[in-house]
């Protein structure tokens, strides 16, 4: 009977420690999660940087320049496009699906959304293939910085 009261502080003490050690798993766990989400983040903003930098490539090489759309980005292009959901990059999304669109009216159905952008576009049968490439190159940017923002806040 003389050791109860070192039973107790030892029973106490081993409550605390087991309770603090369960509070650090948990606090690790979400750390961990934290830090996973945040590198996918950086992941993603730096495909997106290299997709602009294709964008600006392709413009600097005149490939949006011709009457009809010529702008054929490659595989390797597509497959960094493939790690976004399709929403996030619909025009994107679109170009892969079709390598160029049957028809313009198809195009610019799609890219409806870019609204005002579209305007400067516009002669008086509407779009017309003749400024096709600008709205593509216009719609491709548009894609990328609507995921940027989304990833940046």
């Amino acid at each position: 009977m003389e050791r109860d009261w070192f039973d107790y502080l030892s029973l106490t003490f081993s409550t605390l420690a087991t309770a603090g050690g369960l509070v650090g798993l948990f606090v690790a766990a979400a750390a961990y999660k934290v830090a996973r989400q945040q590198g996918r983040h950086t992941f993603e903003l730096g495909i997106l940087r290299e997709l602009s930098s294709e964008i600006e490539r392709a413009v600097a090489a005149g490939e949006f320049r011709n009457e009809e759309h010529t702008y054929s980005p490659s595989a390797n292009v597509f497959t960094r496009v493939m790690i976004f959901r399709k929403d996030e990059l619909p025009v994107w999304y679109f170009l892969a699906e079709h390598d160029r669109p049957a028809e313009v009216e198809e195009f610019l159905l799609k890219v409806q959304e870019l609204g005002d952008k579209l305007k400067g576009y516009q002669n008086e049968e509407g779009y017309g293939a003749k400024h096709l490439g600008a709205v593509v190159a216009t719609a491709l940017y548009d894609d990328l910085l609507k995921a940027i923002k989304a990833r940046t806040g």
